[in-house]
């Protein structure tokens, strides 16, 4: 996961996530469509906090890292290597890294799970990187930021799939709200 996260321009100094000094909350988005709507709220409210984003499919990444939604409620990408840093993985029930396939839908790409929905239609299949969300809690420098304040979880389907491999990050979050999914 460390060289995952470097490539998405976070810093890492002894197996640690390197924190700034004006840092003084984190936040977790998990699941951000191709807009990061959350992520965009929570930095617009926040100025003394940094926010994680994960997202699995390629063209939701590439548009957040664009700016160019076709929501207006998006992510403004000047705040991304600063304020906020998108990681393109799912987290998911694995105890390790493991290779699984996500359906890419139609229409609304944010509606893509690792399960095969019954609507929208699926557009095509990626092969994603799937990892335990405690891997990357665990480099999170808890002797500088005490707690996370929030985690978000929108992830059609395996939300609750997350929470099986976080029982370090549970222990270490003030809130953690997921969508609960019964019709895709």
């Amino acid at each position: 996961m460390i060289n995952l996260l470097k490539k998405s321009g976070i810093k890492i100094s002894n197996n640690q996530i390197k924190i700034p000094d004006w840092c003084k909350r984190i936040k977790i988005d998990i699941g951000l469509s191709e807009n990061a709507p959350q992520t965009r709220v929570w930095l617009e409210n926040q100025e003394d906090l940094i926010v994680f984003g994960f997202e699995p499919v390629k063209q939701n990444y590439k548009t957040i890292l664009k700016g160019n939604s076709r929501f207006s409620n998006r992510l403004n990408p000047k705040n991304i290597g600063k304020k906020t840093f998108i990681i393109n993985c799912a987290l998911g029930n694995v105890k390790s890294m493991q290779k699984k396939k996500i359906y890419v839908t139609t229409k609304d790409k944010g509606c893509s799970s690792i399960y095969k929905p019954k609507w929208p239609k699926v557009l095509s299949t990626e092969t994603i990187s799937v990892y335990p969300l405690d891997e990357f809690v665990k480099l999170i420098p808890f002797d500088k930021i005490k707690f996370i304040e929030h985690i978000k979880s929108d992830c059609q389907g395996s939300d609750f799939d997350i929470l099986k491999q976080a029982n370090y990050t549970l222990k270490k979050t003030a809130v953690y709200t997921i969508e609960c999914e019964n019709k895709q």
